[in-house]
């Protein structure tokens, strides 16, 4: 061109990046997307989007492929356009990578001599990795599929740009602004002031390359200008020396450290002052140190503190390790090394300590039998005590053992007479009962021999006439009738009474049906308070038959039904017994007795089969009626017992005892507890 010419047609008001195309177009970034202008146009041309729109990304970057693919770096990720395509096509990745590509800020690309695309922007240095190529392109998409490599955070770089003026040299290193990469080797090496870069700030997209090779970045105080081929990493090794070095606060000149330290004793701090030559960068010299036989690693420091300190160190050998880097990072290989000897005091000498360890073996020794003897005399006088003790306790047991004897035997008496006690009020209630159809049957019989000496004497006179017969005939089948009926109701009774008493007084084990056995008893009980208004219900399988003990059976039940009769109900209170008896299976009944009478409070249930526990003492009563019946079923029918109560709903027994008694009862046991459901255990028997 002999002059500049104006090509009109880019929307926005910044070009932000020029790249000649091998085709001849030149591609134009913008702050509002891409454009071109080719030879024969009268303007600029803009690549729409995916959906056709012209795109409001601002392009930062762009790279052009050995297949002649336009590679689009945005601050709203990375895009592609084919050869023989018109429109821009959003980069997509795998899962993650998608998501990660579309929030990527590109500020710099670079496609190097291999065909690999690096890419400068938020996250660090990145390399393209292409996953899938294109073969044909989609109504959606024509880029290919791509995943990243996050090359910086691998070489130890900051997730940030690195420069984005991308460049390479004919060795094939990456070149910004700021850094030197070698991909071959994995090293960088940082630009600064001593590697002669003082442009200022850098302008992002102020660079290019020359034909020979040179490299040019602008900033805003100068033109940097970079020869790659002369350009070498610094590997200088700088010496490291003892800069100052002092003792208890004292400087010591060198000649006094030259061959080696002593520390005196007495001498308790020891400061060391170090320093790298390399006098290019100063600060940007490292340095780290350790003291052997102290120190378990090296400790790191910077050149704004060279210094190390070291206090109260136990008498030994010891050496000062000191190591330095160059301004570029690279260790020295050779370590400053200072020898150094703390010598002891008297009392760190090994003679002193052996001195100190007999003196207190000797005074340990001396205290252990000391202490010894104490606990000797400490354990004579024990031993008087526990002997004392052991007389005293022996006396104590013997008054218990006769205590308990006299108890059980007082135990025995009151159960014998709680037994004869029961049976006493089934007598008088039978007794009473018994009285009522004989005395009806003596008043008939007197009536009866009254009207016969009547019809003698008419019939001794001649006077007897028809109906006077007829009528005394009648009378006397009434009568006959009357006597009958009224003494077999009393021979019943006997019977009853007879099998109950006799079950009660033998109490021998015998095969009998359990319901008959239940049914005279329940029968001599409803006798005992017929003066009440409580009602006794019974159901009983009638055909279920016990080889046990019906005296024991009938005994624990009575106390059951006294039990309520005293407790769960007021004297003028009407009431419903129930007695439920199942068949559990071919070895096992249960029985269960309960009442709807007030029921038991919770304090006084968990004790209720305790002997002599009663909530009426004040009344005569003694406290043995459960606890006898919680005996004969543990002892003579080899089952348990157990009560379950709320206050006012009433209590219910439940007896579990085998078809076939034991010959012998197993051990007395306590009252089985009840964890759950209705609270458990009666406050006290019938007394």
């Amino acid at each position: 061109f002999e002059r500049f010419e104006t090509r009109m047609g880019l929307s926005g008001n910044t070009a932000r990046r020029l790249l000649a195309g091998r085709d001849g177009r030149l591609w134009v970034g913008s702050n509002v997307g891409l454009y071109y202008w080719q030879s024969g146009t009268a303007g600029l041309i803009n690549v729409p989007d995916s959906r056709g729109q012209r795109a409001s990304a601002d392009v930062n970057a762009l790279a052009e492929a050995p297949d002649g693919r336009i590679w689009v770096g945005t601050n709203a990720g990375l895009f592609s356009k084919a050869d023989d395509e018109t429109i821009l096509h959003p980069v997509r990745g795998r899962g993650a990578e998608d998501e990660r590509l579309a929030r990527l800020t590109i500020v710099g690309m670079l496609m190097d001599s291999d065909g690999q695309l690096w890419i400068d922007g938020s996250e660090g240095l990145l390399q393209l990795a292409e996953l899938r190529s294109v073969t044909s392109c989609g109504e959606s998409s024509c880029a290919p599929e791509v995943s990243l490599r996050s090359v910086g955070r691998e070489l130890g770089l900051a997730t940030e740009p690195v420069g984005a003026n991308l460049m390479q040299d004919r060795r094939g290193r990456l070149w910004t602004q700021r850094y030197v990469i070698d991909p071959a080797t994995r090293t960088v090496h940082e630009l600064t002031r001593a590697d002669g870069v003082d442009i200022g700030t850098a302008w992002f997209r102020s660079y290019t390359q020359t034909r020979d090779g040179l490299l040019l970045f602008g900033g805003n105080r100068g033109l940097l200008l970079v020869d790659p081929e002369r350009f070498a990493p610094w590997d200088y090794q700088p010496p490291l020396v003892i800069s100052e070095l002092r003792i208890d606060g004292r400087l010591l000149p060198p000649l006094e450290w030259a061959e080696g330290l002593r520390l005196l004793p007495g001498q308790r701090s020891l400061n060391v002052e170090f320093a790298a030559l390399d006098f290019s960068a100063p600060q940007r010299n490292q340095y780290r140190y350790r003291l052997t036989g102290f120190d378990q690693d090296w400790i790191a420091t910077d050149s704004s503190r060279r210094l190390t300190s070291y206090n109260n160190l136990w008498p030994g050998r010891y050496q000062l390790q000191v190591q330095a880097s160059n301004r570029a990072g690279q260790w020295v290989d050779e370590p400053l090394l200072l020898p150094l000897r703390v010598l002891p005091a008297f009392w760190q000498t090994g003679w002193f300590l052996t001195l100190v360890v007999l003196f207190t073996v000797a005074l340990i020794v001396l205290g252990v039998r000391r202490h010894t003897a104490r606990l000797r005399a400490h354990e004579r006088v024990l031993e008087a005590t526990v002997n004392l003790r052991t007389q005293q306790m022996q006396q104590a047991k013997e008054h218990a053992e006769s205590a308990l004897t006299q108890l059980q035997s007082a135990q025995q008496h009151l159960v014998a007479a709680e037994k004869m006690a029961s049976l006493g009020q089934l007598v008088a209630g039978v007794a009473h009962e018994i009285n009522t159809p004989l005395g009806t049957a003596l008043t008939a019989a007197s009536h009866l021999s009254d009207e016969v000496r009547g019809i003698q004497r008419k019939l001794d006179a001649h006077s007897l006439r028809q109906r006077e017969l007829g009528d005394f005939l009648q009378m006397a089948q009434q009568a006959g009738e009357l006597v009958n009926h009224n003494l077999t109701r009393a021979a019943q009774l006997v019977r009853s009474f007879k099998q109950v008493s006799a079950d009660r007084s033998s109490d021998e084990r015998r095969e009998f049906v359990l319901a008959d056995s239940l049914s005279d008893l329940c029968e001599n009980l409803r006798l005992s308070w017929k003066p009440r208004l409580i009602g006794l219900e019974l159901r009983c399988p009638p055909d279920l038959r016990l080889a046990s003990y019906p005296g024991t059976l009938g005994q624990i039940i009575t106390t059951l039904a006294g039990n309520a009769l005293l407790h769960a109900y007021a004297p003028d209170q009407c009431g419903r017994l129930q007695i439920d008896v199942q068949a559990m299976d071919a070895d096992k009944v249960r029985l269960i007795f309960s009442d709807d009478g007030q029921g038991i409070a919770e304090t006084d249930l968990p004790r209720v089969f305790e002997p002599f526990y009663t909530t009426r003492r004040s009344e005569g009563c003694i406290g043995l009626g459960l606890h006898t019946a919680f005996n004969l079923v543990r002892a003579r029918l080899g089952g348990q017992i157990e009560v379950y109560s709320v206050v006012g709903q009433g209590t219910r027994f439940v007896v579990e005892f085998s078809r076939v008694a034991p010959s012998e009862g197993p051990e007395k046991r306590g009252p089985r507890a009840q964890g759950s459901g209705p609270r458990r255990a009666r406050a006290e028997g019938p007394d």
